[in-house]
């Protein structure tokens, strides 16, 4: 009986507890500095820390971090605007939310509106 109670104990000890996922959490805003809060995600059901970070000039940029079951990174820019998407598992590892098509888009819109002038005056003489 001993040695089944000392069998058990130290099976216990020696087995180590599921942890669950801890990554940054926030939705919808203009700034990283706004996205550092620990959420601790759903033990085996989120294996992914997730963040999306979207620029356009219009509008700006939004950034949203989350945890998920699954995640398929991408980055999608045209022109220096569009979305970037970016997948992580291990503790807080979604802190940086970088947009790095972003700082060109003033330079490429404005490049592009001229083309766009100059192929017009072409047409119209």
């Amino acid at each position: 009986m001993k040695v089944l109670l000392f069998v058990l104990l130290s099976a216990a000890l020696c087995v180590q507890m599921a942890h669950s996922l801890t990554c940054y959490e926030c939705s919808s805003q203009s700034s990283n500095d706004n996205c550092k809060t620990p959420k601790n995600c759903s033990s085996g059901a989120e294996s992914f820390c997730m963040t999306t970070v979207s620029h356009f000039a219009i509008v700006g940029t939004s950034i949203q971090k989350e945890c998920t079951a699954a995640c398929t990174q991408s980055n999608v820019v045209f022109l220096g605007q569009g979305v970037i998407v970016s997948c992580c598992n291990t503790n807080l590892c979604n802190v940086n939310a970088t947009f790095n098509g972003a700082h060109g888009s003033k330079a490429s819109f404005t490049v592009l509106v001229s083309a766009v002038v100059f192929i017009g005056l072409l047409f119209t003489y």
